[in-house]
C-alpha cells in the first residue's frame, strides 16, 4: 500500500511541542531516519526541515520537522511554502527541452538568434558561438555573476532582459565556449531570455504552463503575494537564528522558484518515471535522458557521461550514482536527488544556510534509500602505455574560476610503478585508474569521472565534475 503522509505526519513524534497531523506511524526504518534528522535539526538550531522520500516501489513519505519559524508554533508541513534556490535550474532546463520537443529550439543553436549581441562579449564568436546547450551545461565560458548582480534589487517582476541589459558590460566569455564546464548563474539567466524569445511568453508564465501546471505543482511559482509571504517558512543564516529577509533575485531562471515538499515530490517522481506523470507523458523520455547527461564539454566529446546536463548533475554515494541538483536561496538550502539503481529519490530543504547540516541529512537519506543496493562493480583497469603515462605526468594549473581569476589552484600528476597518482593543493594523493582511452576513475568509483585529453589547440587538459586544469610542464 502506498505510504503517503502529508503535512507533518508522524515525524513530529520526535520533537517536543509538535502535534501530529496524521496519527499513523512510519515504518521502523523510516522512523529511525526521521529521528536522526530531528537530532541534526536540533543540534544545528534549524527551525524547519522538509522532506520527501520516494521508495523503490513508488510509495512516498512527505512531511516536515520543526516549525515555520523560531517565533511560531505553526508546524512545518509538506504544504508549507519554501524557496528552492538553484533547484530552479532544473525547471529552466525542462522548459528548454519542451521548446526542443515543440521544434522551436535546437540545443546546438547559437543564442545570437535570440539574444542581442550587445548583452555579452564573446571573443570566439566567429568560430565558437555560444549555444543554448552551453548555457544550461555551464560551458558558455562565463564566470559567475558580479557581486552587484547578486545584490541587485529592483522591481521584483522586472523582465530578465532589463537586468541583463543593465549589467551587460560585465558579461564576458573568458574561455572558449564548449570546452570547460564551470558553474555560472549568469548562463542560466541568459537561458531564461532564450525561453522568453523562443516561447513567446514571459519566462515564469512559460515554466508554469509547461512544467509546473502539467505536474500538478499548483503551489509552486516565482512571485509571492502578501499572503504567500506570510505563509513562507522563515529563512535563517548559518547560525540558525539570524533571520534573512525575503528578497526577489534579479535573475529568476537560475534560482527564483518557490515550492513545497509535496510539489517537489511530484517533480522527482516524474524524473524517476522518465517524464511520465499520472496518465500523461509530460516530457519525452529522451528529454529526461538529455537532462541527465552532459554533451558539450571536451570530457563529453571524449565519451565521459558523468557531469552536468541540462540543470541536472551527478554524484556518487557509496558507489551508487545519483542525479539531481542543489539549491541555495538566502536562508534556505535544498537538494533533490534520485538514483536509477533502484528507482528511488528524495527532496530535502532546511531553513538555514548551513551546508554541514544539509550534508549530514543528505548522507542519511541517500544511504537509507540505497541500503539494499549493491554497489556497482568498478570498471576494469586498462593498460596505459608508458609513453602516454609519462606525457600525462607533470604540473597542472586551473583554467576556470567562478569568481576572480583562474590559475590559483595547482595540481600534480606523478607516474611511479606503472601507475598514475593525483596530488592537488588541498587533497591527499589518489591513484588515477585508467578505464578507457583518456578516461579515468578514482578508487571505489563505479564509473569514469575524469578525462585527461588533448583539445584542438594541442594542450592537455584534466577535467572532472568540479575542476578544469591544463598541463603547464
Amino acid at each position: 500500500m502506498t505510504i503517503l503522509f502529508r503535512a507533518l505526519s508522524a515525524a513530529c513524534l520526535f520533537m517536543s511541542g509538535c502535534v501530529a497531523a496524521d496519527p499513523q506511524t512510519p515504518p521502523p526504518r523510516l522512523a529511525a531516519l526521521l529521528a536522526e534528522i530531528e537530532q541534526i535539526r536540533q543540534q544545528h538550531r534549524i527551525a524547519a526541515v522538509g522532506l520527501a522520500v520516494i521508495h523503490p516501489d513508488g510509495s512516498r513519505w512527505t512531511g516536515g520537522l520543526g516549525t515555520v519559524s523560531h517565533a511560531s508554533d505553526r508546524p512545518m508541513t509538506a504544504d508549507t511554502l519554501i524557496r528552492v534556490g538553484s533547484v530552479t535550474k532544473a525547471f529552466t532546463g525542462l522548459a528548454v527541452l519542451k521548446l526542443m520537443e515543440q521544434g522551436k529550439l535546437r540545443a546546438d543553436e547559437p543564442i545570437s538568434r535570440w539574444v542581442a549581441p550587445t548583452l555579452y562579449e564573446n571573443p570566439w564568436t566567429e568560430t565558437l558561438p555560444i549555444t543554448v546547450a552551453h548555457l544550461l551545461e555551464h560551458t558558455a565560458g562565463f564566470r559567475d555573476m558580479t557581486p552587484a548582480e547578486f545584490d541587485y534589487v529592483n522591481d521584483p517582476e522586472a523582465p530578465v532582459s532589463a537586468t541583463l541589459q543593465r549589467f551587460r558590460q560585465s558579461h564576458r566569455v573568458h574561455w572558449p565556449p564548449g570546452l570547460h564546464s564551470s558553474y555560472s548563474n549568469l548562463g542560466t539567466a541568459f537561458a531564461g531570455l532564450v525561453i522568453e524569445q523562443a516561447g513567446g511568453d514571459a519566462y515564469e508564465a512559460f515554466v508554469d504552463a509547461t512544467v509546473l501546471e502539467p505536474l500538478g505543482m499548483r503551489d509552486s511559482g516565482f512571485f509571492l503575494s502578501e499572503p504567500d509571504r506570510e505563509s513562507l517558512a522563515a529563512g535563517y543564516d548559518a547560525d540558525g537564528t539570524t533571520r534573512i529577509p525575503y528578497w526577489q533575485m534579479a535573475y529568476r531562471p537560475f534560482g527564483g522558484a518557490n515550492s513545497t515538499v509535496n510539489d517537489m515530490a511530484r517533480f522527482v517522481a516524474m524524473l524517476l518515471n522518465h517524464g511520465h506523470h499520472g496518465d500523461r507523458q509530460v516530457f519525452e523520455a529522451q528529454s529526461i535522458r538529455r537532462m541527465e547527461i552532459p554533451g558539450t564539454t571536451l570530457a563529453a566529446r571524449k565519451g565521459l557521461t558523468f557531469g552536468y546536463g541540462f540543470g541536472n548533475y551527478q554524484w556518487l554515494r557509496d558507489g551508487v550514482v545519483f542525479h539531481g541538483h542543489g539549491g541555495d536561496a538566502d536562508g534556505y538550502l535544498s537538494r533533490y536527488g534520485y538514483t536509477r539503481a533502484n528507482s528511488s529519490g528524495y527532496f530535502v530543504v532546511i531553513t538555514a544556510f548551513n551546508s554541514r547540516a544539509l550534508g549530514r541529512i543528505r548522507r542519511l537519506v541517500e544511504s537509507y534509500l540505497t541500503a539494499d543496493v549493491a554497489a556497482a562493480g568498478e570498471p576494469r583497469r586498462v593498460a596505459l602505455a608508458p609513453d602516454s603515462a609519462r606525457r600525462i605526468a607533470g604540473e597542472y594549473r586551473s583554467v576556470t574560476s567562478r569568481f576572480g581569476q583562474p590559475g590559483a589552484q595547482r595540481m600534480r600528476i606523478s607516474y611511479a610503478g606503472e601507475r598514475l597518482y593525483l596530488q592537488s593543493d588541498d587533497a591527499s594523493e589518489k591513484e588515477l585508474i585508467p578505464v578507457a582511452r583518456e578516461q579515468f576513475r578514482l578508487r571505489g568509483q563505479p564509473v569514469a569521472t575524469i578525462i585527461i585529453a588533448e583539445s584542438d589547440d594541442g594542450r592537455l587538459y584534466f577535467q572532472d565534475n568540479d575542476d578544469n586544469y591544463v598541463k603547464v610542464r
